[in-house]
């Protein structure tokens, strides 16, 4: 539990198609995720699926992305994604099903990979980005999710800071603002200001 999975994906299927792709849409709906209002401009030719745009609403905030995924040995991924004012509580709710934290964030990155599998292209992603994280409360840790420890700390440090500033503990706010780099999957900051 809690692995990347390691079945080979197959990109075989873009080596015999070739498409060029335009589409205005209510929404694109991929599982809990819904991109409203999106634009999406794609092709692909010779192996090579290239997302010129990515372009809607996603969590009552917006993304505007591009990406490449290439039919080579191994298959290459390269991605670069903006997310603005996103919901924290929404985006929770989807990936988690369910919602400990409230507030607004802002991520930008851009990110490359290799390999044959989900585990093979997390343990080889490289890139880096930023983040704005925007009046974040934490109402529960989400015990038991890939985000239980960065919601524990936040939790700690919302009583710590109530504790200090004779509010509830209840009532605080944290800012999160910073900039990471990943490399072999492994992210690392040096600059996180939490205010």
């Amino acid at each position: 539990p809690g692995r990347w999975p390691t079945d080979p994906i197959d990109f075989s299927p873009l080596e015999n198609l070739d498409a060029d792709i335009k589409l205005r849409s209510k929404a694109l709906v991929y599982g809990n995720y819904s991109i409203s209002n999106s634009v999406l401009a794609a092709t692909v030719n010779n192996g090579v699926l290239q997302v010129e745009k990515l372009n809607g609403e996603l969590f009552g905030g917006t993304i505007n992305a591009t990406a490449t995924a290439t039919a080579t040995s191994p298959p290459t991924i390269e991605s670069t994604v903006s997310l603005k004012n996103l919901s924290v509580e929404k985006s929770l709710l989807a990936v988690i099903a369910e919602s400990p934290a409230g507030g607004r964030a802002g991520i930008d990155f851009k990110l490359a990979s290799s390999g044959y599998t989900a585990s093979d292209l997390v343990a080889a992603l490289a890139g880096g980005g930023s983040i704005d994280l925007k009046g974040i409360n934490v109402s529960r840790g989400g015990k038991g999710t890939a985000f239980s420890s960065v919601l524990g700390i936040l939790s700690e440090l919302n009583i710590i800071s109530g504790s200090l500033s004779g509010k509830k503990a209840d009532a605080g706010l944290a800012d999160i603002t910073g900039t990471f780099n990943v490399n072999k999957g492994i992210a690392q900051s040096d600059d996180l200001i939490l205010a």
